[in-house]
C-alpha cells in the first residue's frame, strides 16, 4: 500500500519518532495550506480542520499541508464527509507492503489510539496514522 509521509522533524511528544505514514487510499487530494490551527478540530469553511501537529503535540509546527479524507463510514453514518488532516509538510509518497507493518505494543496503542502499527526501515520509523481511528476518537 501507499503512504504520504510527514516528517516531524522530532519536535514531537513521540521523541525519536520523525515520520507519519497516511495511507494514500483514504486521502481524496492534498494541497498546500497556510491554515494556523488554533485548537485541534477546527470548523472552516464548511470542513472540519485536524490538526495532527497539534495532536501529537509539535512545538512550533505549521502545516504546510492539508490531507482531504475520502468519506469514512462509522457506525452506518457517514460522519467524514469533509475532513481535512492538517499536517508537517508530506516528502513524499512510498510503498510499504502490509507484511512489512508491525502492531504497536499495548501501552503505546493505548496512548496513541489512532495509529494502527509501525514500518522500520534502516533507522527509521514510520507510524502508521489511520484517519478513521482519529474520526472515531472525534466522534466517540
Amino acid at each position: 500500500m501507499k503512504y504520504f509521509i510527514c516528517n516531524t522533524e522530532n519536535n514531537s511528544a513521540l521523541t525519536g519518532i520523525s515520520l507519519i505514514a497516511i495511507p494514500s487510499e483514504k486521502i481524496e487530494k492534498i494541497y498546500s495550506t497556510e491554515i494556523l490551527p488554533e485548537k485541534l478540530i477546527n470548523k472552516h469553511e464548511g470542513e472540519i480542520h485536524i490538526s495532527i501537529p497539534l495532536l501529537l503535540d509539535l512545538k512550533n509546527k505549521i502545516p504546510s499541508h492539508a490531507l482531504k479524507i475520502k468519506t469514512i463510514k462509522i457506525e452506518e453514518k457517514y460522519i467524514a464527509e469533509k475532513a481535512v488532516l492538517l499536517c508537517p509538510k508530506v516528502d513524499i509518497e512510498i510503498d510499504i507492503p502490509d507484511e512489512n507493518i508491525q502492531p504497536l505494543p499495548i501501552a503505546l496503542k493505548k496512548l496513541f489510539s489512532f495509529f494502527s502499527g509501525a514500518f522500520f526501515e534502516e533507522n527509521k520509523l514510520y507510524l502508521i496514522l489511520e484517519p478513521e481511528k482519529i474520526m472515531e476518537h472525534i466522534y466517540d
